[in-house]
């Protein structure tokens, strides 16, 4: 069959969502939002996109990007998503093909890309271009429906023990700093968590119209572990365009507030607060080696989904410069 490859365009967006949503339907995504995303980009961060069109029809797309949270100028992500059928005649070869020829301007020395560790067809077409496993995600949901927050009276009890309050947002919204707390908070554990690379905060503002200015922001499921005045944990969801879903987003506490179960009664709080509101289920993803959140999650009754590969490929550069960069 014959198909034409073009840039994408801003008119685009509805078609790719489409798509997008069709191949990942756990995990949807609006025009809107990534138009959002697209406009919150640092200018470093690279992203260009292709689609492929069969007359009218959008078959498949392409796109080259770098993440917002850990930035490196020769390290890209590649992705490619086909319609299911129109896979198997040659498109995503192509796409792929017109991705990395576009990326030769940019010098990478490392593409990565992520893909379920049950799509066998994505793993052999990776493996064919180079790719190797690089970090596991495991995946895994959570009934908040059935959830019991009274199963763990004794966690957040132990926590009320040390003197540690668990506040919402809008318990601590006339609190004129409450946001640069937050922030800082914010970025601390993030640069603790498991990553493939360092972590870069982005501005306070940004961070602000990304996070509090988001549609998905949901001020009460943002929940904040307070050692007096100070702020040392935070486990929060986000609303999802799939009813009945919220996003995990970030748990964690501080350093020195580890191991003494304050990361446990933070979720059990949240957990709780999401059922409340009538939420029914949430997914999470963890870094395989995060042994202590992948243990709370399945404590607190998370079971496990197939996990994400993160693929990897060294480029223009030997294996031990892409490591080392």
């Amino acid at each position: 069959m014959s198909w034409t490859i073009r840039d994408f365009v801003d008119a685009d967006f509805e078609a790719w969502a489409e798509l997008h949503n069709a191949v990942f339907p756990d995990w949807t995504e609006s025009a809107a939002e990534r138009r959002r995303a697209d406009r919150l980009r640092e200018p470093q961060h690279k992203v260009r996109r292709w689609v492929a069109e069969g007359g009218a029809a959008l078959l498949g797309t392409g796109c080259y990007y770098q993440e917002t949270w850990g930035y490196h100028p020769r390290k890209f992500y590649v992705e490619v998503i086909v319609r299911e059928d129109r896979r198997r005649q040659g498109l995503g070869a192509a796409l792929y093909d017109t991705v990395v020829a576009a990326l030769a301007e940019h010098e990478p020395i490392l593409l990565r890309g992520m893909l379920r560790e049950d799509w066998e067809a994505s793993r052999r077409f990776a493996a064919a271009r180079g790719y190797a496993p690089g970090m596991r995600v495991e995946e895994s949901v959570c009934d908040i429906a059935s959830f019991d927050p009274s199963a763990y009276a004794a966690d957040l009890a132990r926590a009320s023990e040390q003197g540690i309050a668990i506040r919402s947002l809008p318990e601590l919204e006339n609190r004129p700093d409450w946001q640069e707390k937050m922030y800082a908070l914010a970025q601390q554990l993030l640069a603790d968590m498991p990553r493939t690379e360092l972590h870069v905060p982005p501005p306070f503002e940004l961070w602000r119209e990304r996070s509090l200015g988001s549609p998905r922001f949901l001020p009460e499921l943002n929940l904040i572990a307070l050692d007096g005045e100070r702020f040392v944990g935070i486990s929060n969801f986000w609303r999802n365009e799939i009813p009945g879903r919220v996003g995990t987003g970030l748990t964690g506490v501080l350093g020195e507030y580890r191991r003494r179960g304050l990361a446990t009664a933070l979720k059990v709080r949240a957990l709780g607060a999401a059922k409340a509101a009538g939420y029914k289920e949430t997914r999470t993803w963890n870094a395989a080696e995060n042994a202590g959140m992948l243990g709370i999650n399945r404590r607190l009754g998370f079971t496990p989904l197939p996990a994400w590969l993160e693929m990897e490929k060294p480029v223009g550069a030997d294996e031990g410069e892409a490591a080392r960069a």
